[in-house]
C-alpha cells in the first residue's frame, strides 16, 4: 500500500492505493479544521490515515470518520472528500477546500 500527494488544479490531493492496484483518491485535507495532510507527521495505519493535528481517524477505502478528533471542537458530518477525474477534470464528492496550516 502506498499514499502519494500531488496536486490537481490547485487543489492537494492524495491517492491511496491498495497492493492489488485499487486507488482511492481524496482531498489531502482534514475536513475537521481544513488542515492539510501532506505535512510531517501524518501517518497511515491498516488503511486509515490520522491527521497530526487532532489526530481524527479517517478511513482511506470509504472516506469515513474512524475516530473523533482530540478537539473541543466537533467533526460534524466529517467525512474525506472523495476525488475523481472524469474526461480530465475533478469531480469532488463534497465541497472542496484548499486546507492551511494553522495561523500562529
Amino acid at each position: 500500500m502506498s499514499l502519494t500527494f500531488s496536486k490537481i488544479d490547485g487543489y492537494p490531493i492524495m491517492t491511496y492505493e491498495k497492493d492489488d492496484g485499487r486507488k482511492y483518491m481524496y482531498l489531502a485535507g482534514c475536513p475537521h479544521k481544513k488542515r492539510p495532510f501532506n505535512v510531517e507527521g501524518v501517518k497511515v495505519v491498516n488503511d486509515n490515515i490520522i491527521c497530526p493535528f487532532h489526530h481524527a481517524i479517517f478511513n482511506l477505502i470509504t472516506g469515513e470518520l474512524v475516530k473523533e478528533p482530540e478537539s473541543k471542537t466537533p467533526c460534524i458530518n466529517c467525512r474525506l472528500i472523495k476525488v475523481e477525474v472524469i474526461e480530465g477534470r475533478l469531480v469532488f464528492h463534497g465541497k472542496p477546500f484548499i486546507p492551511e496550516l494553522p495561523k500562529r
